[in-house]
């Protein structure tokens, strides 16, 4: 199973064009919300 299958299949991502590096997830505060933000790119 691939790394990037396993993550969108997580996240329930259906687009096979967004892939996922090693650091695709980081914690953040975002307005005062201690947030888990994903980062993905979408290529074609």
């Amino acid at each position: 199973m691939s790394h990037h299958y396993s993550i969108r299949n997580l996240l329930n991502i259906k687009d096979k064009n967004i892939t996922f590096d090693e650091n695709f997830c980081a914690e953040e505060l975002i307005k005062g919300v201690q947030s888990k933000v994903f980062y993905g790119q979408l290529t074609y």
